[in-house]
C-alpha cells in the first residue's frame, strides 16, 4: 500500500452505478475505518481521482453503462500510478491482475483485501 499517504488518508473510491450497492459498500468500508468517497459512473470516479490527491484505493463494479470498471481501472492507473485497485461484479471477473470481490459481497469479504485500519 502507498506509505506516503498517512493512514487516516487512505481514501477508498467506490464506484457503482447501482445507488444501493453503493450504500452498502461504503457502510461496510467506512466500519473498516477508510473515509468514503463515492461515484455513480467511471467519469465522475476520474474527476474525483483529478481532484482529491487523498484517494489512496479505487474499489469499483466491473459492469457499469459507459466506460466499464477495467476501462476505469486502466485510466485511473495511468492518471495515478500509485492507486490500489480493487474490482467487484456479479457476472464476470476482471482479465487484469487486480483484487477482486465477487458480489454479492459481505464485510467479511472486503476485509480480505481491504484490512481494517487500526483505531487513532
Amino acid at each position: 500500500m502507498n506509505q506516503a499517504i498517512p493512514t487516516e488518508e487512505q481514501r477508498v473510491l467506490i464506484v457503482d452505478d447501482d445507488e444501493q450497492v453503493l450504500d452498502i459498500a461504503s457502510m461496510f468500508v467506512e466500519e473498516l475505518g477508510y473515509p468514503v468517497s463515492t461515484a455513480c459512473n467511471a467519469a465522475e470516479a476520474l474527476d474525483i481521482l483529478e481532484e482529491d490527491r487523498t484517494i489512496a484505493i479505487l474499489f469499483s463494479d466491473i459492469t457499469m453503462p459507459g466506460m466499464d470498471g477495467e476501462q476505469l481501472a486502466e485510466r485511473a492507473r495511468a492518471l495515478r500510478p500509485d492507486l490500489r485497485i480493487i474490482l467487484t461484479s456479479g457476472g464476470r471477473r476482471p482479465q487484469t491482475k487486480v483484487a477482486f470481490v465477487p458480489k454479492p459481497f459481505h464485510a467479511v469479504d472486503l476485509i480480505k483485501v481491504l484490512p481494517p485500519l487500526p483505531p487513532e
